[in-house]
């Protein structure tokens, strides 16, 4: 990327007892950049995130933003200074409508000193609009699924005026309808010259979306790359550390008695004629999109 970057993180180190979780890191964003940070759990991109958002102080380094040395010293002071995130457990206050959530703390005043709702709403509106979220700005977060909260959760950090925003897992509650609406709210986000962390599992997902990707292992920078010059067997291997032809040499094992069986497990509304079994020693997997029944099944069972 040509210009000047926007974050600058250089040999990062944070130590909490007993654990070194990030040694010595180096991060580079630039302005209208989307860039991946992917590694195995512990790896410390939370860690990274939280020291970008003001949640830890870093041990060690230097953190730079618009090329000036910069001290972010808690979440407030992130937010002045242009950087915000996306979790996966959204910080909305749910009993309050979204036009509240985005206003929360700085309320516009009409002259006789009561909150000018009517502004608050309309502009609310602007910003959803503007990022393509057909939504009421009058109803309660409670009222939204779990898809339409994250777009909320973005749309607020727009108008707060986030200049960086981290994105931790987005995909996670989302169904493949839903991650198509995502992207493209992150295309618009980097042709106004927002920059992006991005935080995945879902490797495939970054060469969509992503222009770069840093990669994490046990707490150290291992390498960035172009998403053009890359491949996900490239990730995986510098993720783990090894080839994956060492990776999935795996040792299968006979199964035994069935332990478990499940024969058209229903419940009103929610699951119908579920059947399966378990045999000992196997690895029994669930899957399916949000709000497929998953744990409602796991839950009746129990």
């Amino acid at each position: 990327m040509e210009g000047r970057p926007f974050l600058e993180m250089r040999g990062i180190s944070k130590q909490f007892p007993g654990v070194k979780a990030l040694d010595k890191v180096d991060l580079t964003v630039f302005p209208g950049e989307v860039h991946a940070l992917v590694g195995e759990n512990g790896a410390g991109k939370s860690t990274i995130i939280k020291i970008i958002m003001g949640v830890y102080q870093k041990d060690e380094g230097t953190v730079m933003l618009d090329g000036a040395e910069t001290e972010i010293s808690n979440v407030i002071e992130a937010g002045k200074m242009g950087l915000a995130a996306v979790y996966q457990d959204l910080t909305l206050a749910h009993d309050l409508s979204i036009g509240e959530n985005f206003f929360m703390g700085q309320f516009p005043r009409k002259k006789n000193g009561l909150i000018d709702w009517d502004y608050v709403f309309t502009k609310t509106e602007e910003t959803l609009k503007a990022l393509n979220v057909d939504v009421n700005p009058r109803l309660k977060i409670t009222e939204l699924s779990p898809a339409m909260q994250e777009m909320v959760a973005i749309a607020k950090t727009v108008h707060k005026k986030a200049r960086l925003i981290i994105f931790d897992e987005p995909t996670a509650l989302l169904s493949n309808e839903e991650v198509v609406i995502l992207f493209e709210i992150i295309r618009k986000l980097k042709s106004s010259g927002i920059s992006v962390i991005y935080i995945f599992h879902r490797l495939e997902e970054i060469f969509t979306i992503c222009d770069n990707v840093s990669v994490l292992k046990d707490g150290k920078h291992v390498k960035t790359l172009p998403v053009a010059q890359t491949n996900q067997d490239e990730l995986i291997s510098l993720m783990v550390g090894r080839d994956l032809t060492d990776m999935y040499n795996i040792d299968h094992f006979p199964k035994g008695e069935e332990l478990l069986k499940v024969e058209n497990l229903s419940r009103a509304k929610v699951i119908k004629d579920i059947s399966f079994s378990v045999k000992q020693g196997e690895i029994f997997g669930l899957f399916g999109l949000v709000g497929s029944g998953r744990t409602e099944v796991v839950r009746a069972i129990y």
